[in-house]
């Protein structure tokens, strides 16, 4: 419904738009319409039934905050990315390459500030970003707690004494191809979970379009702690990082494969169908751009 269209010829569509073809306001409207397509497709099909629960890519965050989002903040990067600009932050998103960074830092910041009282745990698959782990070694040399969760390549050498005492590297390798980004911060009432695209490498930091949005509702935000607590006691697909950069297998524990034990737990899990129909305001972008396709068939 949202869609109004066919998404093969709504993809043709924004790639005509985003090539320099046609930049006119009404391929504008439809470049929106085509990536919300494209992204409701990739959605829908990871949801299906008979397809793997394996690589848990919070898609559930779509659901907890999709009404405002898909109205206000999804439109507003689109349209930027339509019209061949870099999206600007919004209320709710962290989007590279204009705040990604930077608010990551001001979080790590917020930490640093609480000394051994601050707690950082990472999960990302690659890490380079200069200005990050400067930060993640102030942070450490305070007494913050940093967990580090990196599948592949990882620039910041933990267990330097007077450095990054504090901080620990671990990579988890397994049958599947894992994509979730995660970073949480603080504890308790304190805490504040995020999840989205973007690695900590500078490509992603600095040149790429990222997207991250907090976790707010209490189920995902069990979830997401969930998914760090399977690494964290992962002793069958681990491998920790030593100070001089190479990497000891932990003494493996069967059946504690933390991507076995999340296929299993997400497995189990039913996603909830969203209402049939949501109230809408009749002058709304999504009205007036579902009145716009009805009114081109």
């Amino acid at each position: 419904e949202i869609a109004g269209g066919n998404a093969a010829e709504n993809a043709k569509l924004l790639k005509a738009v985003l090539s320099g073809q046609d930049r006119g306001a009404a391929r504008a409207i439809v470049a929106l319409n085509a990536a919300a397509t494209l992204i409701a497709a990739g959605i829908a099909q990871n949801f299906a039934e008979g397809n793997s629960p394996s690589d848990p890519d919070h898609y559930q965050a779509i659901y907890s905050w999709g009404r405002r989002l898909s109205g206000r903040d999804a439109a507003q990067v689109f349209e930027s990315l339509a019209l061949g600009q870099a999206p600007s932050e919004t209320e709710e998103l962290w989007v590279a390459p204009n705040s990604y960074r930077t608010r990551v830092l001001e979080m790590i910041e917020r930490e640093r500030l609480k000394g051994s009282a601050g707690h950082i745990a990472i999960k990302v698959n690659s890490m380079n970003d200069l200005g990050i782990m400067r930060a993640l070694i102030a942070a450490s040399r305070a007494g913050v707690k940093i967990e580090m969760f990196v599948r592949g390549i990882c620039c910041l050498l933990p267990g330097i004494p007077g450095f990054t005492d504090n901080i620990t590297v671990r990579s988890v390798v397994g049958r599947y191809l894992e994509h979730s980004r995660i970073f949480s911060f603080g504890d308790g009432e304190d805490l504040r979970i995020f999840v989205g695209s973007g690695d900590l490498l500078n490509r992603n930091t600095q040149r790429r379009v990222e997207v991250f949005v907090e976790c707010t509702t209490e189920e995902l935000r069990t979830d997401v702690l969930y998914i760090l607590e399977m690494l964290r006691q992962d002793s069958e697909r681990c491998w920790t990082m030593n100070s001089d950069g190479t990497y000891t297998r932990i003494p493996v524990v069967p059946g504690t494969s933390s991507q076995d034990r999340l296929y299993r737990y997400f497995g189990e899990r039913v996603v909830e169908k969203l209402p049939e129909e949501l109230p809408e305001e009749k002058t709304g972008w999504l009205h007036r751009l579902r009145d716009f396709f009805r009114g081109a068939k």
